[in-house]
């Protein structure tokens, strides 16, 4: 023994150092490396609290397989492909940011052609993927009796860019409404950042919106994955 370190023929060896400890099999100090095969170490760093599993390929190159951090008790590794079951996971998970407004009351739209915030959700953070925007309204519809109807459309906006437009034409009675429906969609574009989420609605004549007079719905932007 010299040095802190013992070779064990063939290929394996054990060092000490101050700092830390390992076994090494087939590296290049080894006895008898056989360099047309990967190496392989473990590293007991007790000076860095961690524990590291290396394997080098013949082409050169360590690459940290399995990492466990003392500090706190974390490990990091590549897991296989479909490895994961939905019992290991987190209630939860893959529910990210969440931001939700209730619906206002008393909300009334008649002027033509004019885009009007119906609410404005508070702002939320996104590690950037997919965000499911849901809006349950308190609306109601009209088309005031016109021959042709009206015109009816909703639309979601992230930061001021349209996600989505839905028009719809209606036809009622005079006085006679109708619920509408709103919308549901996946924003499948939404980057990494802070982000608002804002619905409008717009109506061009005879159409006219009415909100209920309490607030039964509201409008919900969860970003999922």
């Amino acid at each position: 023994m010299q040095g802190g370190r013992v070779t064990l023929n063939p290929r394996m060896g054990l060092l000490a150092t101050s700092t830390y400890a390992e076994v090494h099999v087939n590296t290049s100090i080894d006895a008898g490396f056989d360099n047309t095969k990967p190496s392989w170490t473990l590293d007991l760093d007790y000076s860095g609290d961690q524990f590291v599993v290396w394997r080098t390929p013949v082409s050169g190159g360590a690459v940290a397989l399995l990492l466990v951090r003392g500090s706190d008790g974390r490990t990091v590794c590549t897991l296989a492909d479909g490895s994961v079951v939905r019992g290991q996971l987190a209630v939860n998970s893959v529910i990210g940011g969440v931001s939700t407004v209730a619906v206002p009351v008393n909300f009334s739209l008649s002027t033509s052609g004019v885009w009007t915030t119906y609410a404005t959700l508070p702002a939320m953070t996104t590690r950037g993927g997919y965000v499911q925007l849901i809006a349950e309204t308190n609306l109601s519809v009209s088309g005031q009796g016109g021959g042709g109807g009206g015109m009816v459309a909703q639309r979601w906006l992230r930061d001021g860019a349209n996600v989505l437009i839905r028009t719809q034409i209606v036809n009622t009675a005079l006085s006679t409404f109708l619920p509408l429906s709103g919308i549901h969609v996946i924003d499948t574009a939404c980057p990494a950042g802070s982000h608002t989420y804002v619905y409008q609605v717009l109506v061009q004549a005879p159409a006219a919106l009415l909100g209920g007079s309490t607030a039964e719905g509201t409008l919900q932007a969860i970003e999922v994955g």
